[in-house]
């Protein structure tokens, strides 16, 4: 009967020590990191290359514990996403949360741009789709209306949303943008919302000072107002570009290039360009809708605080003005 009996409590402590030691693998601390750690899990991923994945972020305290309990609990497949591991996360919640696919969503952040190749190549390395599959989806989503469609900001969303619902959801924001404050003052000034981008475009390009935005917007719609010709050189330069080559660098605005055929040469066309030659950053835009607040209708680039314009109201004092930008030019050999 002893015998029997101590067999038996040999028996109980045996399962009490694999009853504990599982319980240390299911939910004691797996993880070495001392801070949250971005992990990203592609389409299609198995146990295998999720520990892969795991090793290469170097998150596991035990490899082996970590494997038997995804085993056991039949994590074959792990959703693609983005996930955070944090300290003293336990084998069963990491298990748990890449077989129920708790990803985390990213920030992604869409600067203004040249081209909508650009756009899409940023955010290729940003989000899971390839930056080939985005510029696609844009284009058949946006068309020409992409640098309307797409408001530069830092959006929140899930790192493998596909390239159609990005669209959705850029197509959204621009909506929201779009409010009713908004629609309002690009009517006070006789434009529509693509019309305040195209000259967004113009005035983006035109300086990289954000003091100035609204002093070139302002002189832009003092020209449209006076019907003049807008005669802004990014438009040249941009159609330049359009006609040789997107990598042609020009320093220098020639005479001869003032007449290239194309709609978007301000100096041959009145009124705006058909579409913008930039995708501008939303407070370019507002600069736009603040409206004009002077009286200047001429700018040079100021060769005496370099960045900046030189405005004037009148043609002779943009002459004196020209005079000094031609020279400065010359002096320092910047012929094209």
């Amino acid at each position: 009967m002893k015998k029997v009996l101590y067999i038996l409590v040999f028996a109980l402590l045996g399962i009490g020590s694999l009853a504990w030691l599982g319980y240390n693998w299911l939910m004691n601390d797996n993880v070495k990191t001392t801070k949250d750690q971005s992990v990203y899990v592609g389409k299609n991923a198995s146990l295998e290359t999720l520990l892969d994945t795991l090793n290469k972020y170097q998150v596991l305290i035990s490899d082996s514990s970590f494997k038997r309990i995804a085993k056991a609990k039949k994590l074959e497949n792990p959703h693609p996403g983005h996930y955070i591991i944090s300290p003293s996360m336990s084998n069963n919640s990491m298990v748990n949360m890449f077989k129920a696919g708790f990803q985390k969503p990213v920030n992604i952040v869409i600067n203004s741009d040249n081209y909508l190749e650009d756009i899409a190549e940023k955010l290729g390395g940003q989000l899971y789709a390839s930056s080939d599959d985005i510029l696609e989806e844009m284009k058949i989503s946006f068309g020409k209306e992409a640098s309307f469609k797409i408001i530069p900001n830092t959006y929140e969303v899930y790192w493998t949303i596909s390239p159609a619902d990005l669209c959705k959801r850029l197509a959204l924001e621009a909506e929201r943008f779009w409010n009713d404050s908004r629609l309002k003052k690009a009517k006070a000034l006789g434009l529509t919302p693509h019309e305040v981008v195209v000259l967004a475009s113009i005035v983006e390009k035109e300086t990289a000072k954000p003091d100035e935005y609204n002093t070139v917007a302002g002189l832009y719609l003092n020209r449209i107002k006076k019907g003049w010709r807008l005669q802004s050189d990014p438009t040249v330069i941009y159609s330049k570009k359009e006609i040789e080559g997107r990598d042609l660098v020009i320093k220098r605005v020639l005479y001869k290039d003032l007449k290239i055929d194309s709609p978007y040469n301000t100096y041959q066309n009145y009124g705006l360009p058909p579409y913008p030659i930039y995708i501008p950053e939303s407070k370019v835009i507002d600069a736009v809708l603040k409206g004009s607040n002077h009286t200047y209708m001429y700018m040079c680039a100021n060769p005496e605080k370099i960045g900046y314009h030189a405005f004037a109201t009148t043609d002779k004092q943009h002459n004196v003005n020209k005079k000094k930008y031609t020279q400065w030019l010359n002096r320092n050999k910047i012929y094209r």
